[in-house]
């Protein structure tokens, strides 16, 4: 199985990713210099676990 990630930089600390054809924002929090445009790194990956 091929897996293709995309991932565009969008300023500050927003990260726009293209995981197989799904589109996701990823931002840190305005206390640490994001503008909370989508979920924390960090739980996306505790996330994965769950799955």
């Amino acid at each position: 199985m091929k897996h293709e990630t995309l991932l565009s930089w969008k300023g500050n600390m927003e990260f726009e990713t293209d995981l197989n054809g799904h589109k996701l924002t990823v931002d840190a929090g305005e206390e640490s210099g994001g503008h909370n445009k989508g979920p924390r790194p960090k739980v996306l990956m505790l996330t994965s676990f769950l799955v």
